[in-house]
């Protein structure tokens, strides 16, 4: 396997290990030293995890959202000057370095707003070839199941309570399902986080392990069979589209 595809099929196993912390942070070690760049988006999204969820023990779902918010205009405010800061710690100086220099010899930063960058990240996960050859009705069918799967999982976040009665008051499942809505915050925090500090992570290639947590979040909302056929329909599109644009 090529290192890009090793530190893919390793930070699959995210999902399985993550309970543990010495079973995490090995497989984190072994991620680091095959590529450190796509192990740090990894080691982020466990730090960013642990944090959402120590939160969530005090604050309510909507309140994690507004900090989401804070930290996102954070970042976008921050930008590409992170990468100084990020040169002065030894072992990410290297790459915070050659990530600067690559940047500045292109016109990456100025190509597209910044703020276009997650909507760039949401085209590339859904389909999008090096050429920008876009399946317009893909993302859009994508589109519409993210929006109505996102108002469900907002509608079953405001079930559970946060507070010393939370236990007496609320089912195992509930709670459960609290959690796994603060996992899917915990994603799009970490996305969020690279694409508006760093636009080479704009690819969504970098975040494709972390699709398990989302699709935890949506298997909430909607059935295995209402996911799959999406996703039927969804390749169904993109085949019979490329078939039309080839002709």
């Amino acid at each position: 396997l090529a290192e890009e595809q090793l530190v893919l099929v390793l930070s699959l196993l995210l999902i399985l290990v993550e309970g543990s912390w010495l079973l995490t942070l090995t497989l984190l070690f072994a991620i680091l030293s095959v590529d450190l760049g796509n192990g740090v988006v990894v080691a982020t999204l466990v730090l960013f995890l642990n944090a959402y969820r120590f939160a969530a023990r005090r604050l309510s779902v909507r309140m994690l959202l507004v900090a989401l918010l804070v930290q996102s205009l954070l970042t976008l405010g921050l930008g590409i000057s992170s990468l100084s800061i990020l040169s002065n710690v030894s072992f990410l100086a290297d790459k915070a370095d050659a990530m600067y220099a690559s940047l500045s010899d292109s016109d990456l930063v100025d190509k597209y707003p910044i703020y276009l960058r997650p909507v760039i990240t949401f085209m590339t996960g859904v389909f999008m070839t090096p050429s920008f050859i876009k399946i317009v009705p893909a993302h859009l069918l994508v589109a519409g199941s993210i929006l109505i799967g996102t108002r469900r999982m907002m509608a079953i976040s405001r079930f559970p309570d946060v507070g010393n009665n939370f236990v007496e008051k609320r089912t195992f499942l509930q709670f459960e399902a609290r959690n796994i809505i603060v996992e899917v915050i915990a994603v799009i925090a970490t996305i969020l986080f690279f694409v508006f500090l760093f636009p080479t992570y704009s690819n969504a290639k970098y975040y494709l392990f972390a699709v398990p947590f989302l699709m935890r979040g949506f298997l909430l909302v909607a059935s295995r069979k209402t996911i799959f056929r999406q996703l039927i329909v969804c390749q169904s599109l993109v085949f019979g589209l490329l078939i039309l644009y080839r002709i």
